[in-house]
């Protein structure tokens, strides 16, 4: 699409909503926002530039204005045609309109039980899904990605994301359960860990079993710790978790106090299951031990010792609300491959958390990626685990920092225990 075509396409957005009666319905609202929405983010790129350099208070007093209109009944707007630059910043602004009306006229701002069917706006194929807190946004004439600013109440996400679909998941999980940020997340890895993928040839592989001393002694440890030091999640990384593993985490999730913590929810790692085809499944808990999600890798790995992990792909991408945020969950060559499209750093979410096992060479790749998400305004947490720790340190993890592409690598090498500060706001 040239910016030509854009101008053309949005010009027609603009008549299509200025000539229907004013939406007053939510559901009416939330699909012109879903369409304005798409507008914006489907844009070529020099269009997107010039959303950069639209002044963040220009933005904010004309979108409330428009918003004011709305209320009263006026769907009237139209975009300029005395400039690119004036009309990318009218369909900007009728974005932020719509955003704010919306929430409105929302009857609640709860969290829905059945969110891929309550905050789905069919027309667009396009989830849109209010957010507990208004999306922050720094400074005047703040130079920001769309997807930084484009939306203050609400996170807009596609469904169909090329060849990945989104599925919403609610974590209800009753209080006490504090939530509020700053959070600490913990990785958890093991110490004389060795990974036994089958003959060391061959064309395809897949995990037939661990070698680590007392892992189940290791995990309820972990379990213990997190909940001591005031952890709100703990992710192992891809490949240490077989069935008699994931037992002992639910079994020390079960046995502990119900009272006051900050634990929320747990990522267990991931394991091959299946017979002739397979799959690389992450189990997400929450703290009482009840299953939340699942994950099933999309992407296999390979490398010339082992050949291609043989797994079935699902290219399913699982999104869960929680009471303050939107995370979205990978494992590991779901998030890395640069080679073929990853859809992670277009998510509209606030964290992408990422089971891995690997080399240098895939934190570095993962560290590349999360710089892509960062400048989208979400945080990643990569926790990496080496296949085979005898000789070798336990492996790397990514903190949920704002700025990934500074950190050395060498400085991203963890032991079997950390913990990491996120805070949403920041």
């Amino acid at each position: 699409m040239t910016s030509g075509e854009w101008l053309q396409s949005a010009s027609a957005l603009a008549s299509k909503q200025s000539g229907a009666t004013c939406p007053a319905r939510a559901a009416d609202v939330r699909r012109d926002l879903a369409e304005t929405f798409l507008c914006l983010l489907l844009a070529p790129q020099e269009v997107q530039n010039i959303y950069v350099d639209t002044p963040e208070a220009e933005l904010d007093r004309l979108a409330l204005t428009m918003c004011d209109r709305l209320l009263e009944g006026d769907a009237t707007w139209s975009v300029s045609a005395d400039s690119l630059a004036d009309a990318v910043r009218d369909v900007g602004v009728r974005v932020r309109a719509l955003d704010k009306m919306l929430d409105d006229v929302s009857e609640t701002h709860g969290r829905s039980s059945q969110p891929d069917t309550d905050y789905l706006c069919t027309e667009a194929d396009v989830f849109v899904i209010p957010r507990t807190r208004p999306r922050r946004v720094d400074g005047v004439g703040a130079r920001l990605h769309f997807r930084r600013r484009g939306t203050i109440y609400h996170s807009l996400i596609r469904r169909q994301m090329g060849s990945y679909t989104v599925e919403l998941t609610v974590l209800d999980v009753l209080e006490p359960n504090p939530s509020a940020d700053p959070q600490t997340l913990a990785a958890a890895m093991f110490e004389n860990f060795e990974l036994d993928s089958g003959p060391a040839t061959g064309t395809s592989f897949r995990a037939k079993g661990i070698e680590c001393a007392n892992i189940n002694e290791i995990i309820r440890g972990q379990i213990a710790r997190a909940l001591k030091e005031g952890c709100s999640a703990v992710v192992w990384p891809e490949l240490t978790m077989p069935l008699a593993q994931q037992e002992a985490l639910t079994d020390a999730l079960h046995s502990e106090d119900e009272g006051a913590c900050a634990l929320q929810w747990v990522m267990a790692g991931s394991w091959h299951v299946g017979n002739e085809q397979f799959e690389n499944v992450a189990l997400i808990f929450d703290r009482y031990g009840a299953h939340v999600l699942k994950h099933r890798k999309s992407l296999p790995y390979r490398d010339a010792e082992h050949g291609r992990e043989g797994l079935k792909g699902s290219f399913v991408i699982p999104v869960m609300i929680t009471d303050e945020h939107l995370i979205a969950f990978a494992i590991c060559k779901d998030f890395c491959e640069a080679a073929d499209y990853t859809p992670y750093p277009d998510l509209d979410v606030d964290l992408i958390v990422v089971s891995s096992m690997g080399e240098e060479s895939t934190i570095v790749a993962h560290q590349t990626v999360a710089y892509q998400a960062a400048v989208r305004g979400k945080r990643t947490f990569v926790v990496q685990q080496q296949g085979k720790t005898d000789v070798a340190p336990t492996g790397w993890v990514l903190p949920p920092v704002a700025r990934p592409e500074r950190l050395k690598i060498n400085d991203l090498r963890e032991g079997p225990w950390s913990t990491h500060t996120w805070d949403a706001k920041d």
